[in-house]
């Protein structure tokens, strides 16, 4: 008779044993059960985040209940998506957000309306890493090094470092990162092209996004610009002295190097029609701009010597005689009105700025005013210009203001400037210049068909216009907008275009915040208490040139910041975002099911953030108490490294008797942390900033740090490793050790090859006579290398190990009746605490002395004199019991010159008053004080043999590119010299 059952889930029938839980059962067949406390090792359910809900039919009746505790029945008919499962996790979700603290990013990031990591360039920037922090930009934006320089900067308004001293110069960090990298930039992968080919119209902000990110879907792109270059208004309305166009050029370029056709000098309406755009490519990108310069409803506007802001500065630009005499007024104080008038100042001309409100009103960038302030420009605040006075033959002659005071708030929030009755100001002046703003050319774009909205563009929300292949963003639509605004909303558009050219646009959504990676946010209220206990670090000062100076020609104001001062200034960064950003398991669910932070008002706690462990940070405010870090601790390494304390509201998980993480003895708060499913437990990545970064799987591996082998997958960013993380493994079970997750990863940078002359000067040092000191964890193949060199060398060959291996393997340990255990063995090799409990569980019984194992399994140490017939012995080394094999064990050392090999530590004693050379992967003590350090590859680099204390023979594989040669190469030519 078969014991097996069956089951209907989402109307498939599956087979499966009884016994299991319905969750179990829905893993095995690839059905997606969300779950925030189920740990897959742990056979005993915990409940208690109630997410896991899936409606389940039985012979007693229909209902919603926890997948994760409800035994399986023959017969029992689940579904896992109706309406009231997916409202039942919602609320779950809801509830736990309800007392959840943090934020999931910073501040900064979430006002960028290019939605930039700014924690995470920033964090590079602080480790010594400009390039990389361009490249993460660059995802997100191509125009890094135009933003950097000319971006108003609207992170900066939100950074919280201002709740202490200054915030954050993020917009010049931004520039440093970006000019460093420019002369040796990123280059982005191409996909395969589609076949599908797009016409942008308009090269500037937008246009020039919408191009970068079109051609990186892999679609052919053509940009249309009406004008002599493309740059648009970064080129036009941007002064050379605020964005030089030699630096514009550079970002163009750099888009354009993917494969980006131009056209140039070719105008829409007579060059082109959009219909014939429309006939030849398979979607067309509006990103026409608006180049229109509004002019206000006073006497005396149509005078020769009244003209608009946009259009003064494109003629400057464009290198046109500018006849506007001695004297100017400028109308507005945006920052087009800042940018008229520090051109002027810089034509020589004498500058007053006149504008109907106050200062504080003024939308121009408060530096902007400093520095036209600086230059000796005039301000004429509360002033709002009536009329222009003047004759066509003679000129203008001045400009009558009427004098406003402020009033109540208007619909844009500000005081509404009232005029006063009879009172005005006059202004002498030769021309007036208006820059109050400007619109799209409608006229332009209504011929070819195109509906507007108002003064723009019309759209829809995936930014449609009335044409269905016809897309578009920028200033066409939002009207005068900063580069970052266009730049941000032109990305949205390209991939809304795309969606459309791949069929798909009717399912697409337009994301809130792109690659965050998750729409939701979780964001935290944070006052100046808050932050009481930073020290003040004040914003290192951008240096500029001086105001007498930069007048007198268009040359960049800022000079930059180098290094030094640039890493100073990221180091500044609070941190506001979450470490566990990218992996949050609460995250992505409330993503997934449309969760809300306030739907329930739920009672917030204030506990303090622990930082005092190295590698490890807690911060309770983020624990939803899901019991995944002490039932991890608890039932998977038989420890109490944290508990559960208090009850109710109360409740709270920490350490025993309320130490600091950093007085825990333990070796498993790593582990802690990978169980954790959101940033209550997070591993600080070694790093002065750890960002975070979103990191990717190399590839997996096995841990050499010691004789367990435990599997691994190594994560890294832009190529550099930075975590260890367990590898799905049914044995190990998902464990890592913090000898293992915390261990030094080695910097794989910059490090000098093993060239011919490096070895020659080894093969001079060694001599004729030498010994080899091996580290336990090098592999079989480098070990047989070795072996021959020390022939050569007429010595010895030596290691730390005892002629000490195992004699029973895991499965003989897991089966046996009696088990005898040396505690040091725990610390030597952590994790073989959890496979001695798993004996215990299995019903082995600990005996206290060896005498009474009979044919049980001892678990001993290298260092001890006990054996057993059948035991298991730990090592420092992973690869101790392969050397014990091919008789490479502690001797005694017979020369004063060494050979060592691989990273060993308390090695001074041993070479003392000798000639060394070492050939290792990453610097210690040893490796400084050596005659000669050689550079090898590291374990994650490299491929061999290693057997382990259960026996196993398991493959070491490369898991990263090195930029080594292969240590066996190094090795066979080491060993041809010295012969």
């Amino acid at each position: 008779m078969s014991d097996e059952i069956t089951v209907t889930i989402d109307g498939e029938e599956y087979e499966t044993e009884p016994g299991k839980k319905v969750l179990d059962v829905c893993r095995e067949n690839d059905v997606f059960i969300p779950t925030l406390c189920e740990i897959e090792y742990i056979e005993e359910p915990f409940g208690g985040c109630r997410v896991c809900l899936a409606e389940v039919e039985t012979d007693r009746g229909t209902q919603v209940t926890t997948t994760c505790d409800t035994p399986i029945q023959d017969g029992m008919e689940i579904t896992t998506d109706t309406g009231e499962v997916k409202e039942g996790r919602k609320m779950a979700i809801e509830l736990l957000l309800s007392e959840h603290t943090g934020d999931c990013v910073g501040p900064c990031s979430l006002e960028c309306p290019a939605s930039t990591d700014c924690q995470g360039y920033l964090a590079h920037i602080a480790n010594g890493r400009p390039k990389e922090a361009s490249k993460l930009i660059k995802e997100q934006t191509p125009l890094a090094i135009s933003l950097g320089r000319a971006c108003f900067a609207p992170c900066e308004d939100e950074c919280r470092r201002e709740m202490v001293e200054d915030p954050l110069a993020i917009r010049q960090l931004k520039m440093y990162a970006a000019e460093v990298e420019m002369e040796d930039p990123w280059q982005p992968e191409l996909p395969e092209d589609t076949g599908k080919s797009v016409a942008v119209v308009g090269g500037g902000p937008a246009g020039l996004t919408a191009a970068y990110f079109l051609r990186l879907e892999g679609h052919d792109v053509k940009i249309y610009d009406m004008m002599p270059e493309l740059g648009g208004m970064m080129r036009y309305g941007i002064p050379d002295y605020r964005l030089p166009n030699k630096l514009l050029d550079k970002d163009i370029e750099w888009i354009l190097d993917l494969g980006i056709d131009v056209e140039t000098n070719s105008e829409m309406g007579e060059d082109f029609t959009l219909q014939e755009l429309r006939e030849d490519y398979d979607g067309v990108f509006m990103s026409t701009g608006a180049w229109e310069s509004w002019i206000i409803p006073i006497e005396g506007k149509e005078l020769s010597g009244v003209t608009g802001g946009i259009d003064f500065l494109i003629d400057h630009t464009l290198g046109r005689d500018l006849d506007i005499g001695e004297k100017v007024v400028v109308v507005g104080c945006g920052n087009t009105a800042m940018d008229v008038a520090r051109v002027a100042k810089r034509l020589g001309k004498n500058v007053t700025i006149a504008y109907r409100r106050t200062e504080e009103q003024a939308p121009a960038n408060e530096e902007e005013i400093d520095e036209a302030k600086e230059e000796g420009i005039e301000f004429k605040f509360l002033a709002s210009p009536e009329k222009v006075c003047g004759c066509e033959e003679d000129g203008i002659e001045k400009v009558t203001c009427a004098c406003m005071e402020l009033g109540e708030p208007d619909e844009s929030g500000r005081p509404k400037p009232i005029k006063i009755p009879d009172e005005t100001v006059e202004i002498e002046t030769d021309s007036v210049i208006l820059a109050i703003g400007q619109n799209p050319d409608l006229d332009l774009l209504e011929e070819e068909g195109l509906e507007s909205d108002d003064y723009t563009l019309a759209m829809s929300e995936k930014f449609r216009t009335n044409f269905e292949d016809v897309f578009t963003a920028g200033d066409a639509v939002m009207g005068p907008s900063s580069i970052v605004e266009s730049t941000g909303q032109a990305r949205e558009a390209a991939y809304a275009l795309d969606a459309y050219l791949k069929g798909e646009l009717e399912s697409y959504e337009v994301p809130e915040d792109y690659e965050m990676p998750y729409d939701y946010v979780h964001e935290d209220e944070v006052t100046e208490e808050d932050l009481a206990d930073y020290t003040d670090k004040p914003r290192v000062e951008m240096p500029r040139r001086e105001p007498y100076e930069r007048i007198e020609d268009f040359e960049a104001i800022e000079l930059g910041f180098d290094g030094e001062m640039a890493e100073k200034e990221a180091e500044r960064c609070l941190e506001c975002g979450c470490l566990d950003r990218f992996d949050c398991e609460l995250r992505a669910y409330s993503d997934r099911y449309g969760a809300e932070q306030f739907t329930y008002e739920g009672f917030k706690h204030e506990y303090e953030i622990d930082e005092s462990h190295t590698r490890v940070l807690q911060e309770p405010g983020k624990c939803i108490l899901c019991g995944s870090c002490v039932r991890t601790s608890e039932e998977a390494h038989g420890e109490g490294a944290v508990e559960f304390v208090d009850r109710g509201l109360k409740t709270v998980v920490e350490p025993a008797f309320g130490k600091p993480l950093s007085e825990v003895e333990t070796e498993i708060l790593g582990d802690l942390a990978e169980a954790c499913p959101t940033g209550a437990f997070e591993e600080k990545i070694d790093d002065t900033k750890p960002g975070p970064h979103e990191s990717g799987i190399a590839g997996r591996s096995y841990c050499t740090g010691c004789s367990l082998t435990c599997p691994v997958n190594l994560r890294t960013v832009n190529g550099r490793p930075v975590r260890m993380m367990p590898a799905e493994d049914k044995v190990y079970q998902r464990h890592l050790c913090d000898k293992g997750k915390f261990r030094t990863l080695p910097d794989l940078q910059n490090r000098p090859e093993a060239e011919d002359e490096l070895l020659k000067e080894v093969e001079e040092i060694l001599g004729d006579a030498f010994d080899v000191i091996v580290s336990p964890s090098v592999t079989d193949e480098e070990a047989e290398e070795l072996k021959e060199i020390s022939e050569k060398g007429k010595g010895t060959i030596t290691s730390s190990l005892r002629d000490k291996t195992s004699t029973a393997d895991l499965e003989a340990l897991l089966e046996a009746e009696k088990i005898y255990i040396d505690r040091k063995a725990f610390g030597m090799d952590p994790l073989m605490r959890m496979f001695v409990m798993r004996a215990r569980e299995n019903g082995a019984e600990e005996v206290k002395a060896l005498e009474e194992l009979d044919d049980g399994v001892a678990v001993l140490t290298e260092n001890s004199d006990e054996t057993a017939q059948n035991m298991i012995v730990t090592h420092e080394g992973a690869n101790a019991e392969g050397l014990i094999e091919m008789g490479i064990t502690e001797k005694e050392l017979e020369s004063d010159t060494l050979l060592v090999y691989g990273n060993i530590e308390d090695l001074k004693g041993d070479t003392e008053d000798k000639t060394v050379v070492h050939f290792t992967d990453e610097l210690t003590d040893i490796s400084e004080e050596g005659d000669l350090v050689v550079p090898i590859r590291s374990w994650m680099e490299k491929s061999g043999t290693l057997k382990n204390s259960f026996g196993e023979t398991v493959e070491l594989e490369s898991v990263i590119e090195s930029q080594l040669r292969s240590n066996l190469e190094v090795l066979e030519e080491l060993k041809d010299l010295l012969a």
